[in-house]
C-alpha cells in the first residue's frame, strides 16, 4: 500500500498542480439558473475576472473551469461526429468541461494541435470545442487529423444546434483520480455554453499561490461587488486531498501492522521470560559447574533470537 501510494504521487495528471490558486465564484441569481437570461451576463463577469487577473502583476495566467482535476466532479454526455452514422449506444461519451480565460496554461496542460479557445469564442460565432488528445485518437487516428472536423454534442441539451467545430486538442488530464484511466475528454468555452458556476484557476509566477488571494478578491469585488468567493485552495491540496482515500487506507493498514508487531514482541517477551524462568535450575547449575554469565547469556539470547526468527 505504501508504494503503491509513493507511485501515485508520481503518476502524471496531465496538468501542473504547482504555483496554482483555485477559488469557486458565485453570482447572486434570484431563482434557477436560466440560461438564456443569465447565461450572458454571467458569461461576461466571468471573463472579465479571468482578463483582469491574467494582467496583474505576478499573474502567469488565469482561467476558470466548470470541474477541477482529480476532483471527482465529473458530467459527461454523448459526442457524434458529423457525417458517421451511429448505432444505437454507440456513439462516443466523454466527460466535458465548461471553461473560461486561459484556463488551460493556467492548469498547466499542454496543447498537443490547434489553439485554445479566445475572444473570437463567443456566442454568436461559430461554435467550438477542444477534445483530449485521447478523444483524437480514438475517432480520428492522429491529433493533427482532429482538428478542424464537427461533431454534436449531444450533452448540450438543445434543439437544432449547430455542430461544434474542433479548433484544438490538448494533453490527457487525470479528471476523476490519479488511479485511474484518463477519459474521454472535450472542453467548451463559457460564453457558448452558458453554466451556472465555475472555479476560477491563477497560476503565479512564482512564490505561495495563496498570495494571489487578495488579488483575486479585489478583481471579483470591482467587477461585481455581489459576487462571493469560497472553498480557495491550492492545486497541491486539490490533488492532495484527491489522494485521501488511499492515505487513509495506508494509514489504517499500517495502524494494524505496527499494533500487530508490538502484540506479537509483547507475546514473545512472555513466553522467553517463562522459558528462562523455569530454567532457573539449570543456568545455576551450568555457572556452578564453571560457566561464565556471559556464556549463559549468550545462549539465551541465541535461542531466543531463533524463536523470534
Amino acid at each position: 500500500l505504501t508504494r503503491s501510494f509513493v507511485q501515485l504521487q508520481r503518476v502524471r495528471p496531465g496538468f501542473d498542480p504547482a504555483n496554482v490558486l483555485t477559488a469557486n465564484v458565485g453570482l447572486p441569481i434570484a431563482g434557477r439558473f436560466q440560461p438564456a437570461v443569465d447565461g450572458p451576463r454571467w458569461a461576461t463577469t466571468l471573463n472579465q475576472i479571468t482578463d483582469r487577473l491574467a494582467s496583474s502583476p505576478g499573474v502567469a495566467a488565469a482561467g476558470a473551469t466548470s470541474s477541477l482535476p482529480v476532483s471527482g466532479a465529473v458530467e459527461g454526455g454523448g459526442v457524434r461526429l458529423v457525417g458517421r452514422v451511429y448505432e444505437p449506444g454507440q456513439a462516443a461519451r466523454a466527460l466535458y468541461n465548461v471553461v473560461s480565460g486561459d484556463y488551460f496554461r493556467a492548469a498547466g496542460i499542454r496543447l498537443v494541435a490547434g489553439r485554445t479557445f479566445d475572444a473570437s469564442d463567443r456566442d454568436g460565432s461559430r461554435a467550438t470545442i477542444i477534445v483530449s488528445r485521447k478523444f483524437a485518437r480514438e475517432q480520428f487516428g492522429t491529433e493533427a487529423n482532429a482538428v478542424g472536423r464537427e461533431v454534436n454534442a449531444t450533452f448540450e441539451m438543445i434543439r437544432n444546434r449547430p455542430p461544434r467545430t474542433i479548433v484544438g486538442v490538448v494533453d490527457d488530464v487525470k479528471q476523476i483520480s490519479l488511479d485511474g484511466e484518463a477519459n474521454l475528454q472535450v472542453y467548451v468555452p463559457v460564453a457558448q455554453f452558458p453554466y451556472p458556476g465555475l472555479t476560477f484557476v491563477v497560476r503565479v509566477s512564482g512564490g505561495n499561490p495563496t498570495a494571489a488571494l487578495p488579488l483575486m478578491r479585489k478583481t471579483v469585488r470591482e467587477v461585481n461587488p455581489s459576487a462571493t468567493i469560497n472553498d480557495v485552495r491550492t492545486m497541491d491540496d486539490v490533488v492532495s486531498e484527491s489522494l485521501s482515500r488511499q492515505r487513509f487506507q495506508m494509514t489504517l493498514i499500517g495502524t494494524f501492522a505496527v499494533l500487530a508487531l508490538v502484540l506479537a514482541t509483547v507475546g514473545l517477551y512472555g513466553v522467553l521470560a517463562l522459558i528462562v524462568g523455569q530454567r532457573r535450575r539449570e543456568i545455576g547449575v551450568r555457572l556452578a559447574l564453571g560457566a561464565t554469565p556471559r556464556s549463559v547469556v549468550r545462549m539465551l539470547v541465541g535461542e531466543g533470537a531463533r524463536v523470534a526468527g
